[in-house]
């Protein structure tokens, strides 16, 4: 199974989205990892620019939600994250992780994972 078609699809069937950390956590996550994307779409040097090319500017709007929705998942806060910049080191781990992966096989890429794997305190 494409698992890339099936998350697409599995979004566009959402008629409610679960805020792991709370809205604003992942507000402020999706602008990140959105400034992110953008930047490589722009430069053309990373999944950005590859998703853009592939399928425009909702093929980004996609892939910001997917990974904003896999770093809420898979980190939990234990303070106000706002008063840190761990969330901002984390989410730069994550993005660069992400990239990763998205070389190795972007057809299989969007699968997302089910329960928490970090925890930052």
């Amino acid at each position: 199974m494409d698992t890339r078609r099936h998350y697409i699809k599995s979004v566009a069937k959402a008629d409610r989205k679960f805020f792991p950390n709370g809205f604003t956590s992942w507000q402020e996550v999706h602008y990140e990892v959105t400034l992110y994307l953008m930047g490589g779409a722009i430069t053309g040097s990373h999944m950005g620019y590859t998703e853009y090319e592939e399928g425009g500017t909702v093929a980004l709007y996609r892939l910001a939600e997917f990974l904003t929705d896999k770093f809420e998942i898979t980190h939990v806060w234990k303070d106000d994250y706002t008063t840190s910049d761990r969330i901002y080191d984390a989410l730069q781990v994550f993005l660069a992780d992400q990239e990763e992966e998205y070389k190795k096989d972007y057809q299989n890429f969007y699968v997302m994972p089910k329960k928490v794997i970090i925890e930052v305190r």
